[in-house]
């Protein structure tokens, strides 16, 4: 029903942990610094394959300092918080595009392909102003 949360405390992926509540999300938060990256530190992967077989189209989704891959997922906002210690997250927010992976393994096997460049910003335009113009904004704090 509309107004409805939930809390989802899962060790594993999405599409295997919570299928039916990912898919009916129009809203994920993620503590994504938790799940396993590329080798950059910086993308996810099996996350971003694992949202992309149960996330429904137009639903957003909120990582902290990591990034989703794949065709599934456009970058819409960042908005950088700062911390309880003071130090500065990325909050990244993705709008989730099309219709889901026919399965996970379909899905990773074109991240692996597509999206694991040595430029993670390479497909990413916008990514990389929003990025640029943050830390722009925090050197400018700074001073």
């Amino acid at each position: 029903p509309p107004g409805l949360v939930t809390s989802v405390l899962a060790d594993g992926l999405p599409h295997v942990d919570s299928p039916a509540v990912m898919a009916a999300a129009d809203v994920c938060f993620m503590y994504s610094t938790a799940f396993p990256t590329a080798d950059d530190g910086l993308r996810l992967p099996e996350m971003s394959a694992s949202l992309a077989t149960v996330m429904k189209e137009g639903s957003l989704v909120v990582t902290t300092d990591t990034l989703l891959v794949g065709r599934r997922f456009a970058f819409d906002t960042l908005k950088p918080v700062k911390g309880e210690d003071g130090d500065r997250l990325n909050c990244f927010v993705w709008r989730v595009t099309g219709a889901p992976a026919p399965s996970y393994n379909d899905a990773y096997a074109e991240v692996q392909a597509h999206w694991l460049g040595d430029d993670a910003l390479a497909e990413n335009d916008a990514l990389c102003e929003a990025l640029e113009a943050a830390a722009f904004a925090e050197v400018e704090e700074i001073q």
